[in-house]
């Protein structure tokens, strides 16, 4: 390396993955539980605001959707569903062929998790790797929030759970209240209810400076984040999750 290039090495003399990627894809994606797993039955053009499959069951109006093929990975709402199609909020910005595939459930996982457990997920394409170095995650109530509770309704008796698996099976910490982000590492932010609306939580946790690593996901092996949710959230107005990184280029 020549003595007037500034790039900064790691101990090891390894150009650090933030600056390798800087000019590859970003990666902001919600969490979203799967209801169903509708097949793409017909090829589809960039700009397209619909999509052919082969079952509508269990796609509702307002579920996120997500296609995925080879390195690329789309995201948006569903807005109908009728005839054996489904409406896009958003355009696609792909042309993704009947070899992708495709998960449609809820973004809004304020759900009952008491009696079967929910797993809100982010899957990788099958041909990228994403590098994962902040998770964000909102929560409106119509009840003030603080740190002994979980949103605006009372601390979970079991807790969500955020797993990796990327290779191997990795629980991350169990969090039961409010408190619980913050303890591992979350910045954490209560919005009051003023003068109208709702309550809110706002929780960002930032991997690269809290742990000094990003969370590899590599979707040639099935790699996944994962949010296990064991109680009854309804209570909440809405809790959702976002992800955001990159795509690892080589």
């Amino acid at each position: 390396m020549a003595w007037y290039d500034k790039t900064p090495l790691e101990s090891n003399n390894a150009v650090p993955v933030n600056v390798q990627d800087q000019h590859s894809d970003a990666v902001e994606l919600y969490m979203h539980v799967t209801e169903a797993s509708p097949a793409i039955t017909a090829d589809t053009a960039i700009d397209d605001e619909s999509v052919a499959v082969d079952a509508l069951t269990g796609v509702g109006v307002g579920d996120a959707i997500t296609i995925r093929e080879g390195v690329r990975s789309y995201q948006s709402l569903v807005t109908s569903s009728a005839d054996l199609t489904i409406g896009l909020a958003s355009p696609l910005d792909f042309a993704f062929t009947t070899a992708a595939g495709a998960c449609v459930g809820a973004w809004n996982i304020a759900v009952d998790g008491s009696e079967t457990a929910k797993v809100a997920m982010l899957h990788v394409p099958p041909g990228a790797s994403f590098d994962i170095y902040s998770i964000a995650v909102n929560m409106t109530d119509e009840t003030a929030m603080d740190s002994a509770k979980f949103g605006g309704i009372a601390a979970l008796s079991t807790g969500i759970l955020f797993r990796s698996v990327n290779g191997h099976t990795k629980n991350l910490p169990l969090i039961v209240n409010n408190k619980g982000f913050f303890e591992i590492g979350f910045n954490v932010t209560y919005d009051s209810k003023a003068p109208s609306g709702v309550y809110g939580l706002s929780a960002v946790k930032n991997y690269s400076s809290v742990n000094g690593v990003s969370l590899r996901l590599d979707g040639a092996t099935d790699d996944r984040l994962e949010l296990h949710i064991r109680d009854d959230l309804t209570g909440l107005t809405s809790m959702n999750i976002t992800c955001n990184g990159h795509v690892v280029t080589n």
